[in-house]
């Protein structure tokens, strides 16, 4: 009988548990960080799975130094050295880093060499003044911590994992557990990824 009734009890709790469920959904054009503000919101509860962190690491890493060689490039600036060229090359030169799952030891040199190079410094205390040229937030803290952040010996922070920019595709849909006033709530997002203009309409006609 006692068996029976914390059985009972239980499906009563799952059962109010998922009436109180909520839906948040993203979307939005690519680039307006969507997934990184997702991440933010499920880290800042206590749920975060870091198993992908150096994944994700890994592509806004290239992402967002593609962007400052091109906004280098732009304004017809000029790498220190012969050395911060050919890294640079050695970037640019890389195609699937979309399936990277961290940063291999040859280019993680060549990203401490360009993010390091004084006209990056340079670049970013001019910014203000050439509004023609975009870059991504991530971009101010990867100039103070790129060695820190490819240390093989380091381990990603918190602030670190709020630093850098998260890109996705597709559709992801995850769980979190917010607690209200001593009850938990369960919040079901879905990231709609802006990398494909299908995706939001795919999302649409399948929900």
């Amino acid at each position: 009988m006692g068996i029976n009734k914390s059985r009972h009890q239980q499906e009563e709790a799952e059962v109010r548990i998922e009436e109180k469920k909520n839906v948040m959904l993203f979307m939005g054009i690519e680039n307006t960080g969507k997934t990184t503000f997702l991440r933010q919101i499920t880290q800042s509860t206590g749920k975060y799975n870091s198993e992908h962190d150096k994944e994700a690491l890994t592509l806004s890493l290239f992402v967002c130094t593609i962007a400052l060689i091109e906004a280098v490039e732009k304004l017809k600036m000029q790498w220190s050295t012969t050395i911060a060229m050919t890294a640079v090359e050695n970037i640019k030169a890389t195609e699937n880093y979309y399936s990277m799952r961290e940063v291999p030891q040859h280019l993680a040199d060549s990203f401490i060499t360009i993010w390091t190079d004084p006209i990056v410094s340079q670049l970013l205390r001019n910014l203000h003044k050439h509004p023609e040229v975009l870059i991504y937030a991530s971009t101010y803290y990867y100039a103070k911590n790129i060695q820190k952040l490819l240390n093989p010996n380091h381990t990603l922070t918190e602030n670190d994992r709020m630093a850098f920019r998260m890109f996705s595709t597709g559709i992801v849909e995850q769980e979190m557990e917010i607690k209200k006033q001593g009850k938990v709530e369960i919040v079901r997002t879905t990231d709609i990824g802006g990398g494909y203009r299908g995706t939001s309409r795919s999302f649409i006609l399948t929900h």
